[in-house]
């Protein structure tokens, strides 16, 4: 019998995914939008109790193969193993997109803006300018203010 609450089982999938921004974002999408649970045959359990992982091929397969999902959760299922690096057959935005309501859209940016990877993006103007005006360069200027994430995920849904 699993006894892992979802807050444990969430904390454990941001625990796997750490570091690999297009991961990072495919989970954080499937917990923002409620589409990530212990029973779902692509959460895997760990060797070691209280981890876990998506199988975000098996996700793709089980894409393909049909799923009990809504067209608009089977979409954002599809964004996030694309994310993740399987992207169901015949799978594109062009079709995923469109389907999507403004609020879960809003998830999806900002789930493309942490894979892009944003939210570490500083301000090099420094430089730019620098460079334009002939002026010398230095390191310096390479680690200006942090900007923020492009599009930062939404509080809510």
């Amino acid at each position: 019998m699993n006894t892992t609450t979802q807050i444990e089982l969430h904390t454990a999938l941001r625990a796997w995914a750490k570091g690999i921004y297009p991961t990072e974002a495919a989970v954080e999408l499937l917990i923002r939008t409620g589409l990530v649970g212990a029973g779902d045959t692509w959460v895997q359990p760990g060797e070691d109790p209280g981890w876990w992982w998506i199988d975000f091929e098996g996700l793709a397969g089980a894409l393909n193969e049909g799923t009990p999902h809504s067209g608009g959760e089977r979409r954002l299922l599809s964004i996030a193993a694309s994310l993740g690096g399987y992207s169901p057959e015949g799978f594109g935005l062009a079709d995923a997109l469109p389907g999507l309501d403004r609020n879960r859209l809003a998830l999806v940016l900002a789930a493309v803006a942490h894979a892009g990877g944003s939210h570490e993006h500083h301000d090099t103007s420094a430089l730019v300018n620098a460079a334009a005006a002939g002026q010398p360069l230095d390191r310096s200027m390479l680690a200006g203010e942090p900007l923020g994430s492009l599009h930062p995920w939404p509080d809510q849904l």
